[in-house]
């Protein structure tokens, strides 16, 4: 769960009344964050509910093969837009216990379910809840090695183990600010204090505004949608879907659920995970490059002086291994043609005929090859996006506003918005 609580004012407080909670700035709170301080801090920081920043998240695990995608709505139309196939769905929405008792027994064996043991640790958790159900994902040797090494855990010793695996610590709490790390640890405070006064008094109600942020997975395995929330003790079984429609079973029991509050409270926020874009626009190059190569060889076979007779430039198509394009030796080997070109090819051997296929292969390898550009542009995007996200302002901020104060520039602006 993501921290949420009450925190107390932190900032600067030289009254000599000032309480315990009160936090007086120092110079080495407000010198930049380091890695090692990073490094050494016990709690984990709040993770933005932002695909750029799972996506970047998942590469640094070593996860390849699937993307993290924002789903702008539940009607069928939008569910439809995204990438094909979908893996899993990641929800953020304001915690509330919803009472449910359809919780297995224990976790099954096909099932990978890790317990949340510690707060604003729930985006991590129901990231490697998802992934770690998934086959079709390459998880790279650390985080391979982390699910064979736990996979006949309880879902309680596998929360454990994550929470001491400084591999995925680090990476989560890369993004942590000076600021962040502060605030956490008094939030964490104020509230072990805030649950030791409220036990005093069993009818006392929740404040509304202590309530946290909360990521949970859903996920089809087997033919059934399953809940993975690592507040849960155990995960639930949401049933069974008509097949290929999984994300059909579990959009009302996400409107039901954003439906239970209040009308003004839509802090909510939805995001896939789906098969990386890029994956399949390479695999189309590959089996465009064996097609092109199987054309232009009929053609050879059938006029070797074919080439005087097109007007397609030949200065930009791909016939081999391009790793600017990511297209390697292996993935054109393990390609077939498709259908449909093989079909052509049979069906019209004369020069014209296989002429106009290769025309069109070519012209649909310029369009491949700019969406795969479009999608490593993208990926470069989120690279930036998550460096900016981790750098820390704050100290800069400070010693700004401070030279404004000195040069008394600071006085005047207050003056003049006052």
């Amino acid at each position: 769960m993501a921290q949420a609580s009450k925190r107390r004012r932190v900032g600067e407080n030289n009254e000599p009344n000032s309480t315990a909670n009160d936090v007086v700035f120092s110079k080495d709170l407000l010198s930049p964050i380091t890695a090692e301080e990073r490094r050494k801090w016990q709690g984990f920081c709040e993770i933005d509910s932002d695909p750029a920043i799972f996506n970047v998240m998942l590469k640094e695990f070593g996860v390849h093969g699937v993307r993290v995608q924002e789903v702008l709505g539940l009607d069928p139309e939008l569910l439809d837009m995204l990438p094909k196939p979908v893996y899993g769905l990641i929800f953020l929405f304001r915690y509330r216990e919803d009472g449910s008792e359809n919780q297995e027994a224990s976790c099954p064996d096909h099932v990978w379910f890790a317990n949340q043991l510690t707060g604003n640790a729930c985006a991590t958790v129901a990231l490697l809840n998802l992934v770690n159900n998934i086959s079709e994902a390459e998880l790279g040797e650390c985080l391979r090695s982390f699910r064979d090494f736990t996979k006949e855990f309880t879902p309680a010793q596998r929360g454990y183990q994550l929470v001491n695996f400084e591999f995925i610590k680090n990476i989560h709490n890369s993004f942590a600010r000076k600021m962040d790390m502060m605030n956490i640890d008094l939030g964490m405070k104020n509230n072990y204090t805030d649950r030791k006064r409220s036990r005093k008094d069993d009818n006392a109600d929740e404040d509304e505004n202590d309530q946290a942020f909360h990521f949970i997975a859903f996920v089809p395995i087997n033919g059934e949608v399953w809940q993975l929330d690592g507040l849960d003790r155990q995960p639930r079984n949401l049933g069974a879907y008509l097949e290929g429609n999984w994300l059909g079973s579990v959009a009302p029991l996400l409107v039901d659920k954003m439906a239970a509050y209040e009308q003004e409270e839509i802090e909510f926020n939805l995001m896939s995970l789906v098969k990386d874009p890029v994956t399949t626009l390479r695999e189309e190059l590959a089996a465009n490059i064996c097609s092109l190569r199987k054309v232009e060889k009929t053609l050879d076979d059938t006029d070797a002086e074919w080439k005087n007779f097109t007007t397609d430039s030949d200065d930009d198509v791909v016939r081999g291994p391009d790793l600017a394009l990511g297209v390697f030796a292996s993935l054109i080997e393990d390609s077939n043609i498709p259908a449909a070109v093989e079909k052509k090819v049979a069906i019209d051997e004369s020069m014209s005929g296989l002429l106009d296929v290769r025309h069109d292969l070519i012209n649909q390898q310029a369009k491949v090859k700019i969406a795969i550009r479009d999608e490593a542009e993208s990926a470069r995007a989120d690279t930036r996006k998550a460096l900016e996200r981790r750098c820390d302002f704050g100290p800069m901020i400070h010693k700004w506003v401070g030279y404004l104060a000195e040069n008394g520039v600071l006085r005047e602006l207050v003056e003049t918005v006052g």
